[in-house]
């Protein structure tokens, strides 16, 4: 079967997402989260990647994530899981990246130490389930239950492609794959009697899929009549409502099914017409399906209120919306000379609605920072492992949101500060304890709004930088001569870690150390407009503060005129404003040895001619 490019991009990056959230919830479980949420949002990540690499037909990663469900299921009644699973795991995810892009894996699924877990859970359905979790969260509940949505919504789509069109393997594949997922899941989140339908479902397609007996129309009607059955179940899920008066349906329903699929013809026969009795459904049951229905009417609506879009769209409403404001300038602008008081009156409404659709627009493209900020937790646990050194992450103000492209720029500026904060900073264990310091080193990183701009600090508590050996170094590479280095301060000193190849690293390791490091940082930090600004104090650690715009797509500015020209100055850039007043000694522009400068707070500023610099000559306006 073959899958358009969008379709494979599509589960690309599904799947991507999936394994950041299984990545991210093993983490939480190392670091002693509550046990049960990230269990089962780690159980839920390889078991849809499963189904949705079987329905791509990626074989290689659907055996890949089997074998990492089933070693998982064996802790579903711990506690707790050892390090080294949680090792495995992690080393699994990542090789299930590589599969994804492409590339030939060969995983060791072995653990040296033996499991402290119990034995392997069968993969036949289970005879009993505990009753659905109390601690089960809103959220995971709304996550299920648009997973059994939408899976109810690919099944009802191939059973009729199948009743339309005929059946093929790949169609009954599908349908085979989603109603096992269906089941995976029910029984995982506890909900038994779904998965005990879903479970007779998968049954009586066995022979089918097995391939020795053909499909028939009593088995579609009955398959469409389980469908039902589902939709009815997952409103009493949505609703939380008691599930008990299902248990007789499902038994006759069971019963049927068993009977249809006994009656199935064997393969390359003619197909009995076999057509399903209606499941013996109770009147108050009946009742209770229709009710449930208009009820949770508007919660369906609000489950199905948002959609995919693909982001070259919203860059080109971002492009149209700039174009908006430009215009919405020309014509404030315009009604601003004029005096009809009704076009004053519509610019000023067109002002208010541009205004409040640009900041709905600019929405759409922020992203919450710990997005990228929440995967240094899994550099850093590898860091300190390989580094044998005790690290703790403590991340601040994951919910600040930034422009998805920026985002991405800041992706690995960040992993290299993080990195060296490991290497460099943060000391082995017998080195701090000999410092007077907790043997436990600790790189806080902090997001915040401030002045316009999205403030990113990366502090660690570690040994910090030293002046001398920065000056040394600097001197070593004839970064600076002798006489620059007497003067300069303390700031000008650590910023030197910026120069190209600037390396303070006794030796070189595959963490860092290579030549290539500070100086990249601050390249690519400044591309989108950003800063960075580094302090230290020896034996206490380093801070690096980056500021960073909110987004490239509309930038605030300063307007002004110079001869026939208008310039726009991004505000970001901007320090002060000052106004200059010619009658008044303490605000008037003097000359000093021809030049023109300022005199601010007892300062003396030299000035510069724009006009000059920008060369306009005679076009120039002196008024």
């Amino acid at each position: 079967m073959s899958f358009s490019e969008q379709e494979i991009e599509e589960f690309k990056a599904e799947a991507m997402e999936l394994l950041e959230v299984a990545e991210k919830s093993l983490l939480s479980l190392d670091q002693g989260a509550e046990f049960r949420p990230a269990y089962d949002a780690v159980f839920r990540g390889f078991h849809n990647l499963k189904g949705a690499a079987g329905m791509m037909e990626l074989t290689r990663l659907q055996e890949h994530t089997h074998e990492l469900e089933s070693i998982f299921l064996r802790f579903k009644n711990e506690s707790t899981i050892p390090k080294n699973y949680v090792s495995l795991f992690l080393r699994g995810v990542d090789a299930a990246r590589a599969l994804l892009n492409g590339e030939d894996v060969h995983f060791d699924f072995t653990v040296v130490e033996a499991p402290t877990a119990p034995d392997e859970v069968s993969n036949q359905a289970p005879a009993t389930s505990n009753p659905p979790s109390a601690e089960l969260s809103q959220e995971a509940l709304d996550e299920f239950v648009a997973e059994c949505d939408e899976i109810v919504d690919r099944l009802s789509k191939n059973l009729q492609q199948m009743e339309s069109s005929g059946s093929n393997k790949s169609s009954i594949d599908e349908v085979y794959r989603d109603i096992h997922s269906l089941k995976g899941s029910a029984y995982l989140f506890s909900y038994k009697k779904l998965g005990d339908l879903s479970h007779v479902m998968e049954s009586s397609l066995e022979r089918v899929r097995e391939g020795s007996h053909n499909p028939s129309k009593g088995l579609l009607n009955g398959l469409f009549k389980g469908l039902e059955l589902i939709e009815t179940l997952v409103k009493k899920i949505r609703s939380k409502s008691s599930d008990d008066d299902f248990a007789n349906v499902i038994t006759a329903y069971s019963e049927q099914m068993h009977s249809v699929a006994g009656q199935l013809s064997p393969a390359g026969s003619e197909p009995p017409s076999v057509v399903l009795a209606e499941p013996v459904i109770d009147s108050t049951l009946s009742a209770h399906a229709m009710s449930s229905q208009n009820t949770h009417r508007d919660r369906e609506i609000e489950s199905n209120s948002t959609i995919r879009v693909p982001v070259a769209l919203l860059d080109n409403l971002m492009t149209l919306m700039g174009e908006m404001v430009l215009v919405r300038n020309q014509v404030l602008q315009f009604s601003n000379r004029s005096e009809d008081l009704e076009l004053l009156s519509m610019s000023k409404r067109l002002n208010v609605v541009t205004s409040e659709i640009q900041g709905e627009m600019m929405k759409t493209r922020m992203q919450p920072i710990g997005n990228v900020i929440s995967k240094f937790n899994r550099v850093v646990r590898d860091l300190s492992q390989e580094l044998k050194k005790n690290i703790n992450l403590n991340l601040h103000g994951i919910e600040t949101e930034l422009d998805k492209s920026l985002l991405e720029a800041i992706k690995d500026p960040l992993t290299h500060i993080v990195r060296n904060s490991c290497d460099h900073g943060i000391e082995n264990p017998a080195d701090r304890k000999k410092a007077g310091k907790p043997v436990t080193g600790n790189i806080t990183i902090k997001a915040y709004h401030e002045g316009g701009q999205v403030i990113i600090d990366i502090i660690d508590d570690g040994k910090g930088l030293h002046k001398d050996v920065i000056l040394k170094k600097a001197l070593d590479r004839a970064l600076i001569s002798p006489n620059q280095a007497a003067k300069m301060s303390e700031k000008e000193i650590f910023n030197l870690i910026f120069a190209p190849g600037f390396s303070t690293a006794a030796k070189i390791t595959n963490v860092s150390g290579r030549g290539v490091g500070m100086d990249v940082v601050r390249t690519n930090i400044e591309k989108i407009g950003g800063t960075v600004d580094l302090t230290s104090v020896a034996g206490s650690g380093t801070s690096t503060k980056l500021k960073i715009p909110l987004t490239l797509a509309i930038v605030p500015a300063l307007i002004v005129k110079c001869g026939p020209g208008t310039y726009a100055i991004p505000q970001v850039k901007l320090e002060e404003l000052v106004r200059v007043d010619q009658s008044d000694p303490e605000h008037k522009i003097e000359c000093l040895h021809g030049a023109p400068v300022l005199r601010l707070r007892g300062n003396i500023l030299p000035l510069v001619d724009l006009g000059e610099v920008l060369n306009l000559g005679a076009h120039r306006d002196r008024g």
